[in-house]
Parts: C-alpha cells; structure tokens; sequence
C-alpha cells in the first residue's frame, strides 16, 4: 500500500492563510455579545437626584415615577396628573410590586408626598425615593 502525499508549492504566493473562518467566527462573537449584553437605559427626563449616605439596590421589577423640578410627573416617558397616575399604577400593580420615586432636589416636598400617597391608595406597599451616594469630601474619610 502506497500513500501519497501532495507536496506543498514551493511559490510563495500560492501559500496563504485562509482567513474567513476566523472572521466568520468573529462576527458571530460580536453578535451574540450584542444581543446577550444588557444596557441600562433611563428615561430621558432629567432629574437631579438627592445625595444620601445608606442606599441600597432596588430589584429590576419595578415602577419608576419621575418628579421634575418643576414639579411636574411622569411615569417612564409619559407626562401624567395625579389621577392619570393613580389609574396607570393600578395596572401596573398585577405585574409589579415595588414604585421607585425620582424627585428631583428641587422639586417641593409635598408633590413627593402627594405622589407616595397615590401610590399607597393604588395598592403599593414598597415605595422607595432614588438617591445618589455621597461623595466624600478630597481629604477627609468616611466616619
């Protein structure tokens, strides 16, 4: 039994690395990267967050209200009253538990208040107002 072997040309510009493969096999990493990687996306209302020392982090399945400095409200991109909240977060109840408040350090208090109330008569337990965490001061350490 005789094997033969086909010996490789001795031109150099017939040896070539076959490239397409590898960027077949790139272009499939990017897209699964594109399409497994999560963005986190807020709303487009611009809101300028209290600071507080505790915070803590808030399960993904929530309700979030804005509260401009305004004082005016929005559920997600929706500009909304009182009433028209109370009505959407009775919906949104089935689904989710939990409201997440972004009022602005601007915004007058009782609009705060009278926006926690709407979600308590709309059946909400686990009301929370968004902060930002402090930053400390150059120099000086946490007590």
């Amino acid at each position: 039994m005789r094997f033969r072997f086909v010996r490789s040309s001795r031109d150099p510009s017939l040896r070539r690395l076959d490239i397409t493969p590898l960027v077949d096999v790139v272009f499939l990493l990017l897209i699964f990267f594109m399409l497994t990687s999560n963005y986190v996306l807020q709303a487009g209302i611009k809101v300028t967050l209290p600071s507080a020392r505790d915070t803590f982090t808030l399960p993904p399945a929530r309700v979030e209200v804005f509260i401009t400095a305004d004082d005016v409200i929005y559920m997600g991109p929706r500009r909304v009253t009182p009433d028209e909240l109370l009505f959407l977060l009775k919906d949104a109840r089935a689904t989710r538990d939990t409201v997440l408040i972004f009022a602005d350090v601007d915004c007058r208090h009782g609009r705060v208040v009278e926006v926690e109330d709407v979600c308590r008569r709309a059946g909400f337990t686990d009301i929370s107002v968004a902060t930002r965490p402090v930053e400390p001061e150059p120099g000086k350490a946490e007590p």
